[in-house]
């Protein structure tokens, strides 16, 4: 009989072995099911951060565009107004009020006007031009009288 309890416990620390190797296989499974669940988790957790964080990039964006529309709508009011004062500006009747009271300007006398007769010089110069023997330059000559007459003497 003591050589079958013998045997009996040789079986039992076998099947305590095998036992023993199943539960290392069981729990090497669920460690690294864990490890997998914490991975899953982990790469859930950076789509939704990257999902935020585009969204937030999306909302500022559309900020700064309601800002720079803000800003457009200014500076076109802006650019409205000083339209109308350049007009205004313009309007020879407000030159003369301003000239009139800002700068105490006042309507010439008779003692303070000059005349001047602009055809006798004109005359003067086309002749001394052919006097020179510039027959070549009378047309030019002509033409430059003409331009400084519009825009004041250039000489």
């Amino acid at each position: 009989m003591l050589v079958a309890k013998k045997e009996n416990s040789f079986v039992k620390n076998e099947n305590r072995i095998k036992i023993n190797e199943r539960e290392k296989r069981k729990s090497k499974k669920l460690v690294l099911m864990k490890i997998k669940m914490i991975m899953f988790s982990f790469l859930i957790l950076a789509v939704a951060l990257v999902v935020l964080l585009r969204y937030a990039h999306i909302t500022k964006m559309r900020y700064d565009i309601t800002m720079l529309d803000k800003e457009i709508e200014k500076l076109s009011s802006q650019r409205q107004y000083l339209l109308i004062e350049l007009e205004k500006i313009k309007e020879s009747k407000w030159i003369e009020k301003e000239a009139q009271q800002r700068l105490g300007l006042k309507y010439p006398t008779n003692d303070q006007t000059v005349y001047v007769t602009v055809d006798d010089l004109f005359n003067n110069e086309i002749d001394v031009a052919e006097n020179k023997g510039n027959n070549n330059y009378i047309f030019l000559n002509a033409f430059r009288n003409v331009v400084n007459k519009m825009f004041g003497y250039f000489e």
